[in-house]
């Protein structure tokens, strides 16, 4: 499963730097979900010499909602430790204000060829590891080849390379099995040092990450917090902060008083229940926007109840989602109609207020008409609705629930721990599971979520339906093999209408991302691709300390 795909939580991208105080997953709000990013043909610079600088030195304390388990970007697929793990390496690609990309370690955009099929990229002579050693061509190479050979969560990000190439010592070239319209999505992806990673692969993981980033790996105690320390002979421009540490908070309204009391500078994740709370909190403010995610009820369309269509359409008028929305996510989040990110609808026009009036809101009569019409769901027989442990998709989940028993059939919740969750919701039993409520975490084109989520090559991976329809699946793999942007979107129209009329899911929400800040952390900024937050160096301004 990609790291980019399943949400347990995200956090915001900062736009802008930031001036920290000195105090001692998942999702935008502390879940989890299925996220991709982009890199493009930009050609902005990634100029370190743009930032002003505080007064050195401090700590910087950020709360996650979720702690970290381990710091390789080869196999990391959790978010909390993706907020760790892109302070301490460098990606070949990263983010500009929006989804542009800006050349980090590469030195310019790609030179793009052979009808979208070649991409040549030239790298920055000055970058260097924490050991000193200088980042190579052949580490870039064993970077984006090693996800394929060691068949790591994270193969679906690479797997349209064909051969990685090393041109020269500052210049690589890849070939892809077929134009990949997304492949600058592959592009935005961190480096690691071939030699020390294959010394050690273990230490590499969780007791020695090497990267090239602003940070340097210091100390972990899994469950308590990360530190992370200044690397004063970083390439770029250094960071103003001396030390960040990561600390897990796992409860909203232990957050809000660690924060009220000063025992960290911000936090991610502003769950709906606390929302007033925090903005009353003095010297605070929540930074907010719109998230690249999306938030939905699926169905285990490979055996069981929810593989009959007639099921799961009786399910979908069971509940108000519009309501529920109302009642459990604003003001965190808002309600989506389609699979795609609200904000990348938009930018593909899709035709979205199509897609909402195929919502068909609750009616118990109808819903109980076609369970009564089915042959897999009888009086005697009971969905299983799983969700993981947090409190706005498990409201979901009940929501659904009352109103299968309101039909006189029946429906329970089952509250997982993750690693539970995903075990089951990827295993196609229906002893497991027939209905399930997750996230995605999308990126800057619509292969970034659908592929993932809906063709077969993931089923089993991270497509958990199980879902067979040749429509849909040559629609969006046929999208993901052409540079045409029109036609693309046509394919991707044709899919989404499938998914929709078939309810393989029901789209539910998009949660906002947002960040928690005390007024001393100064010129922080929310970005919707909450996957990078929170950048602390420049271009993007530096951590300082301002008391």
């Amino acid at each position: 499963m990609s790291r980019r795909r399943l949400l347990y939580g995200t956090g915001a991208l900062g736009t802008a730097g930031l001036l920290a105080g000195c105090t001692g997953g998942d999702s935008p709000d502390g879940e989890q979900t299925d996220g991709a990013n982009q890199a493009g043909d930009s050609t902005e610079s990634d100029d370190t010499d743009e930032t002003t600088a505080a007064q050195s030195g401090g700590e910087l304390v950020i709360g996650q909602t979720k702690g970290p388990i381990e710091f390789d970007p080869m196999v990391v697929n959790d978010i909390p430790s993706i907020q760790v793990l892109r302070r301490v390496f460098s990606p070949l690609y990263t983010f500009g204000e929006g989804f542009d990309p800006v050349p980090h370690i590469a030195a310019d955009a790609p030179e793009v060829s052979r009808e979208g099929s070649r991409y040549v990229v030239p790298l920055k002579s000055g970058p260097t590891f924490h050991n000193g050693d200088p980042v190579t061509a052949a580490d870039v190479k064993y970077s984006f080849e090693v996800p394929v050979t060691e068949e790591t969560p994270n193969a679906g990000q690479v797997n349209m390379i064909d051969a990685v190439s090393i041109v020269d010592d500052q210049t690589v070239q890849f070939d892809l099995k077929y134009p990949y319209a997304a492949f600058q999505t592959a592009l935005v992806w961190e480096i690691v040092p071939k030699a020390a990673r294959e010394a050690d692969k273990q230490a590499f993981n969780t007791d020695e990450p090497i990267g090239s980033g602003p940070f340097r790996f210091e100390s972990w105690t899994q469950g308590d917090y990360v530190e992370l320390t200044r690397w004063d002979d970083y390439w770029g421009t250094t960071a103003d902060v001396e030390t960040v540490r990561f600390t897990p908070i796992t409860e909203p309204t232990t957050r809000v008083t660690v924060l009220r009391t000063g025992d960290v500078d911000m936090f991610q994740g502003v769950p709906p229940k606390t929302w007033t709370t925090v903005e009353n909190i003095e010297n605070t403010e929540i930074q907010s926007q719109l998230g690249v995610n999306y938030y939905y009820v699926g169905f285990n369309c490979k055996a069981g109840a929810a593989a009959d269509a007639l099921v799961r359409e009786g399910v979908d008028y069971t509940v108000d989602l519009d309501r529920a929305v109302e009642n459990f996510i604003e003001p965190a989040g808002e309600r989506m109609y389609s699979p795609v990110p609200q904000t990348l609808a938009e930018q593909w026009e899709f035709p979205l207020d199509e897609w909402q009036s195929m919502a068909t809101g609750k009616d118990i009569d109808e819903a109980k008409r076609l369970f009564d019409e089915s042959d897999a769901f009888t009086e005697d027989d009971e969905l299983t609705i799983i969700v993981p442990p947090d409190d706005k998709r498990e409201s979901i989940g009940i929501s659904i629930a009352n109103g299968v028993n309101e039909t006189g059939y029946n429906a329970s919740v089952q509250r997982l721990d993750w690693g539970a969750y995903l075990d089951n919701y990827i295993s196609g039993d229906p002893d497991a599971y027939n209905v399930f409520v997750l996230g995605s975490g999308g990126g800057a084109d619509p292969d970034d979520i659908l592929y993932y989520l809906f063709t077969h090559e993931m089923i089993g991976v991270s497509n958990g339906t199980f879902y067979r329809n040749e429509t849909m699946d040559d629609a969006l793999m046929t999208a993901r093999q052409i540079t045409d942007r029109e036609r693309r979107r046509e394919l991707y129209i044709t899919a989404i209408e499938e998914i929709l009329s078939n309810r393989v899911h029901l789209p539910v929400y998009g949660l906002r991302e947002t960040w928690a800040v005390s007024d001393y952390v100064e010129n922080y900024s929310v970005h919707p691709y909450g996957q990078w937050n929170p950048r602390l160096v420049a271009p993007y301004g530096t951590v300082g300390v301002d008391n």
